[in-house]
């Protein structure tokens, strides 16, 4: 699913941008220069400080099937990405709630429970190290299963 979302660019703590811009609305140079975007619609960050947390998720969404990626942030941890479709459709305050329950499940940063949360944009620099975001992992299972 691409669907438009927001832009920044940060250099270190300090915001390069005046402000977030819709990457539809963004020029080619802008997109280039950015390097932390909101959440897609589609998406549930699971923010993660150490491997052994990593690897306890992963078995987790291993053992249910769930299609996720795990990206190295170029920082001191990990992103682990999990998707379902289906949140397109539900209202910004609806994918906070459907986000948060699924965090707390896992006891990672509820703050990436919100649609316009920073993540750093894959395969860029991290804007505080400058290592890059890499991907270490990606698994094609089914989409994650929302809370009723």
């Amino acid at each position: 699913m691409t669907s438009d979302y927001y832009l920044f660019r940060m250099e270190g703590d300090k915001p390069s941008w005046t402000s977030w811009k819709l990457k539809s609305e963004c020029t080619d140079k802008e997109i280039a220069e950015a390097n932390i975007r909101s959440l897609m619609p589609n998406e549930i960050c699971l923010d993660i400080d150490t491997p052994e947390t990593k690897d306890r998720i992963v078995d987790d969404l291993n053992n249910k099937g769930v299609k996720y990626e795990i990206w190295a942030t170029g920082g001191r941890g990990f992103h682990v990405i999990i998707y379902n479709s289906s949140m397109g459709e539900l209202t910004p305050e609806d994918r906070k709630s459907v986000r948060g329950s699924i965090i707390t499940r896992y006891n990672c940063d509820i703050t990436k429970a919100q649609d316009r949360t920073l993540i750093g944009i894959e395969n860029k620099p991290h804007r505080k190290t400058g290592n890059k975001k890499t991907l270490i992992f990606s698994n094609e299972g089914k989409e994650v299963e929302l809370p009723k």
